[in-house]
């Protein structure tokens, strides 16, 4: 029997988040006997259907009592990590400091768990080992070497650019010479790591999403816009606001799809604030709030849309514009992460990572007037069950 042992943050237990790796997991459990998730947490108390071979273990972060023990000390984790805090000089570095203290109080956490101790003593060298993130559940790769085959994907915020620790993340390098393969989304991304860390063997495997089909456009003179994030500091969906205020000179419904951050309300509340007060007449705005992942495609299935625009400040390969592409719409994006590889000449126009208002409503206006052809992009590029098969062949193939 082989089996795939799937570490995600919150999957099956989300609404929202990591809402592409349930269709990825349709693929990838195709090709083993069967598939064991281990969570980190959890977003929503219930979780998704899964297929018939999929067993889930109990998150690892379940019980915030025990959550406070089990941080504490791992004689594992401290041997590993302690020459490490004078190596690097962690303690002279608040960012650095900041990132190892999270590092070594999640990987207590997790080397303390006992479904993962478990797995450890169960595994066979023919199971694998998928991390979904590169950060905290992948470090359990250091400590499984040789046991099996150990596969991390790096996306891109938090998890793989370095820049943000000040170019530090805790036993990044022993991670990387115990993975089989790092696997990348975005092609800067692998490029990024081939540079700093030239024996790390990596493979470039991108994301995709499901077609829901090309509603028809609506010829009426209005400029339909959408935009879909969590409305948080990083997607800046005031600067959204602020430039299609601009574009005084055209009719403009701007629909926005997403609400506020669980537990914290006052960012949104701003921005309606900041639209009761500033709004002008040419401008129509539709905050939607926050829908799962299902309605939001059901949404744009039955709404059709001239562009889609997103801000963020950071970003891997964001399957928000993927969707988008699906479904004909024109893109207008911040050049960061590996934005610029699903924002091309083909698909829409790109702005500089911190756009003033002007510049991002002067590409608005060039999108809305050029001939892009984003779905044939999509078809090429992102198509989910063309690159999930793909990566689920290779995941089965490793030897």
């Amino acid at each position: 029997m082989r089996t795939l042992y799937l570490f995600p943050i919150q999957f099956p237990y989300t609404r929202f988040g990591e809402c592409f790796l349930e269709e990825e997991l349709k693929y990838t459990s195709k090709c083993f006997d069967r598939v064991v998730i281990i969570p980190l947490r959890k977003e929503v108390p219930n979780q998704k259907p899964l297929c018939d071979n999929c067993t889930v273990e109990k998150p690892l972060m379940d019980n915030k009592y025990s959550l406070i023990v089990k941080s504490i000390f791992n004689w594992s984790v401290f041997r590993m990590m302690l020459p490490e805090f004078f190596k690097e000089k962690v303690f002279l570095d608040k960012r650095k400091f900041f990132v190892f203290a999270r590092g070594y109080a999640e990987s207590n956490v997790i080397m303390n768990s006992k479904s993962v101790r478990r797995i450890g003593k169960s595994l066979s060298p023919n199971d694998v080992c998928y991390f979904y993130w590169g950060k905290w559940s992948n470090i359990i790769s250091v400590f499984w070497k040789g046991r099996c085959h150990l596969v991390s994907r790096f996306h891109g915020t938090g998890d793989l650019w370095e820049d943000i620790y000040n170019e530090y993340f805790p036993l990044r390098k022993k991670v990387l010479d115990a993975l089989d393969k790092a696997v990348f989304i975005s092609k800067s991304g692998e490029q990024y790591f081939q540079e700093k860390y030239p024996n790390c063997k990596t493979l470039y495997s991108p994301l995709g999403s499901v077609s829901v089909g090309v509603p028809p456009k609506v010829n009426d003179g209005i400029v339909r816009v959408v935009s879909c994030s969590t409305i948080i500091p990083l997607k800046r969906v005031d600067l959204i606001f602020h430039s299609l205020n601009l574009l005084d000179d055209m009719k403009i419904e701007w629909t926005h799809i997403g609400g506020a951050i669980v537990g914290d309300d006052s960012l949104y509340k701003s921005l309606e604030e900041d639209i009761a007060a500033n709004k002008k007449e040419h401008l129509q705005i539709n905050l939607v709030g926050s829908l799962s992942h299902e309605k939001v495609m059901q949404y744009y299935a039955e709404h059709p849309f001239d562009v889609f625009m997103n801000m963020s400040t950071s970003e891997g390969v964001p399957v928000s514009i993927m969707e988008a592409l699906s479904c004909n719409i024109a893109i207008v994006a911040t050049n960061v992460g590996g934005t610029s590889e699903v924002v091309t000449p083909k698909t829409g126009v790109l702005v500089s990572s911190n756009p003033t208002t002007q510049e991002v409503a002067d590409a608005v206006r060039r999108c809305v007037n050029a001939d892009f052809s984003p779905r044939k992009f999509w078809e090429e590029h992102f198509d989910a069950e063309k690159n999930y098969q793909s990566f689920a062949d290779f995941l089965y193939s490793i030897q």
